[in-house]
């Protein structure tokens, strides 16, 4: 299953579960952290874990999200990872993000179908990858 990992900051969470629900009504696997993160090695390793497991990172880009210190490190993992990252921004502008992101295909939030049209293709293609070859 093509899997999402969303990035967001703790005040940005109910926007996120809203996000996340869209995004496994269109036939993907979301995970967000939906309550406050006990920030032990514990936290870090599955923050780890699942961003490497994931397919592409979804980043909700707010005003709160831009200067918090676990979405900029969640950013910045992906980055290393290879991950395809998108912004789904609500409120701000592609040059309020970090510099790494400026260049990303990123959403307005009010247009978040754009998106799931988008991420519909992705996981037809996956699904298409995936399949095991037969003869």
């Amino acid at each position: 299953m093509y899997k999402v990992f969303i990035s967001h900051a703790p005040k940005d969470a109910p926007l996120a579960r809203k996000i996340k629900d869209r995004i496994e009504e269109v036939g993907a696997e979301a995970w967000l952290d939906s309550v406050e993160p006990d920030f032990g090695a514990g936290f870090v390793q599955t923050i780890h874990d699942r961003l490497r497991k994931s397919d592409e990172v979804l980043v909700v880009a707010t005003g709160q999200s831009v200067r918090n210190f676990w979405v900029n490190g969640e950013v910045g993992a992906a980055v290393a990872l290879g991950k395809k990252i998108v912004p789904v921004m609500d409120h701000v502008e592609l040059s309020d993000l970090p510099p790494v992101l400026h260049s990303a295909d990123g959403v307005d939030v009010s247009n978040l179908d754009r998106y799931l049209a988008q991420l519909i293709s992705r996981i037809k293609a996956h699904q298409k990858d995936a399949t095991p070859f037969t003869h």
